[in-house]
């Protein structure tokens, strides 16, 4: 069964370095929905889902960090990672703060350290994610390794007494 494409969103109110992100990752294979307004960005969400997005810190009405947060509430495990043409460490910290997966300085000089970052920031956000997944059935492994390893009769069934069949 063939994989399903990345899906990213993109939003940057700079119309050029939005056309310029969904070029680039188009041609990488991603499925690329771009926007130059957080609110329909935010929007979007409620009607899809997506893998990650790609969001420009400095924004009018709306800055990228507003964006963060408020997309994390629609979908909590998504990949987030920051584009910004400021070099200030305030914003790599505040960002980190944020919890965003990765930090890009516009302009790039060439497209594949964007490619780069977005698929190091969905391989991030994929291990973090099946690292809780697996932290959830520990419990679960534990027990059936136990009733595994049980060969006395009369312990197995102390061990089963309370499963309801």
């Amino acid at each position: 069964m063939p994989q399903p494409r990345v899906r990213i969103l993109v939003v940057d109110d700079n119309l050029l370095d939005v056309r310029l992100c969904q070029h680039i990752l188009q041609r990488a294979g991603f499925e690329v929905h771009s926007v130059t307004d957080p609110r329909i960005a935010l929007e979007l969400m409620t009607q899809m889902p997506f893998d990650l997005l790609l969001a420009d810190i400095y924004m009018p009405e709306m800055d990228g960090f507003e964006l963060i947060l408020e997309a994390k509430k629609r979908q909590s495990e998504l990949a987030v990672l920051v584009m910004t043409g400021s070099s200030m460490v305030e914003d790599a910290i505040r960002a980190l703060e944020r919890g965003v997966d990765g930090l890009i300085l516009k302009p790039f000089e060439e497209g594949h350290q964007l490619v780069s970052a977005v698929q190091h920031a969905i391989v991030e956000s994929r291990q973090r994610k099946d690292a809780a997944r697996l932290q959830v059935l520990r419990p679960l492994f534990s027990a059936t390794e136990a009733l595994n390893s049980e060969s006395h009769l009369e312990t197995l069934s102390r061990l089963t007494s309370h499963l309801t069949v």
